[in-house]
């Protein structure tokens, strides 16, 4: 029983970072695909959904100690990165430069870590 809620908890919690990073990964793409300004407003708006998703995902995490693991966290803190610097340039109107590309690799990198973490221990 133990094992069928922890693989339960794993897959609900991974589905919504799936959705979370899915949608960050849109919002930085958007900013690179459409002319300004709607790049900034479609970006807001993956931005915005991917937030929630995170949300979600952060609460799911904390509530159930089971998933919980040292190999995941990273993920959280490259998130919350991209998160600060996407924000930064559609609140400044910038171009999207190197601390977005870093803070977007980083977070890609830790996310197919993760994920490879997840789908091994399935």
């Amino acid at each position: 029983m133990g094992d069928r809620k922890w693989q339960r908890d794993k897959s609900i919690f991974w589905g919504l970072m799936d959705q979370a990073c899915q949608d960050a990964a849109d919002a930085y793409e958007t900013l690179h695909r459409h002319p300004s300004p709607h790049n900034y407003r479609l970006s807001l708006g993956y931005l915005s959904m991917s937030s929630a998703s995170y949300m979600e995902a952060w609460q799911f995490y904390v509530l159930h100690e089971d998933i919980q693991h040292y190999e995941i966290d990273p993920v959280f803190r490259a998130y919350e990165a991209f998160k600060r610097q996407m924000k930064q340039v559609i609140t400044n109107n910038d171009r999207a430069g190197e601390p977005l590309a870093a803070a977007y690799e980083t977070l890609q990198s830790t996310y197919r870590e993760a994920s490879e973490f997840i789908e091994s221990s399935m």
